[in-house]
């Protein structure tokens, strides 16, 4: 099967997490975390894609305009990384390398169909037309880190900007966090072996809760809870 898309969504969903047992299939306000991500492309009329090594998995998608892809198991372990998984989609479906390739882990249930829609409009607003190949969320945190190093405590702002920053926190600089919410790139940067960050990313801010990312069982009964609110 080929598949021409100028844009396409990808949500990778394996079925053997360990700190959250079937983490994919959990259900927040009745819906898997995979059937919350798809619904996040589908409302953008994104071609979409669903990769997982489990039948179960694949038969929660509900919606037929969802493309099914049952992954082989040697990227399906735990050291598979995501770009892996994307490369044997992509293969797979002949993904022509001009292609943005849009990855939403089903892991970030707070994330809605807006912030994918802004996401999209900040690439195409600020991004793609300076040059950027690939972009990525972050939250932007004016906080201060600090690091241990040879028994002496030293801050990371003084450090990263090579000054002093202000101790008021709205006074300074921001750092990105990067958040597993969205990320995109072109196929040829994948099929060149290059990581989602490993171009020239451009950083996307979106917002806390899209930033939520499920990796305990006390992450996902936050994530009930502000759904439920």
């Amino acid at each position: 099967m080929e598949l021409n898309e100028s844009r396409l969504c990808v949500v990778l969903a394996r079925s053997g997490s360990k700190r959250v047992p079937k983490k994919n299939l959990e259900l927040i306000n009745k819906k898997t975390l995979v059937e919350l991500a798809v619904e996040c492309c589908v409302a953008n009329n994104i071609k979409t894609i669903v990769s997982s090594d489990s039948e179960e998995i694949l038969g929660c998608v509900k919606n037929k305009s969802v493309i099914l892809h049952k992954r082989s198991v040697l990227n399906s372990n735990d050291s598979t990384s995501s770009e892996q998984a994307l490369v044997e989609v992509l293969e797979f479906y002949r993904i022509p390398e001009s292609t943005e390739v849009l990855l939403i882990p089903p892991t970030n249930p707070l994330r809605r169909a807006e912030d994918l829609k802004y996401f999209i409009n900040q690439w195409e607003r600020f991004a793609k037309i300076s040059g950027f190949d690939q972009a990525f969320s972050v939250l932007a945190l004016q906080s201060d880190f600090w690091y241990l190093n040879d028994k002496k405590i030293k801050r990371i702002r003084d450090v990263v900007f090579e000054k002093i920053e202000p101790r008021i926190s709205d006074k300074r600089e921001s750092i990105f966090l990067e958040t597993s919410a969205i990320y995109l790139s072109y196929a040829h940067l994948l099929y060149a072996g290059l990581s989602l960050v490993g171009s020239n990313p451009y950083p996307i801010e979106l917002s806390k809760f899209a930033s939520i990312d499920i990796d305990s069982m006390v992450d996902l009964e936050i994530a009930r809870k502000l759904m439920s609110e």
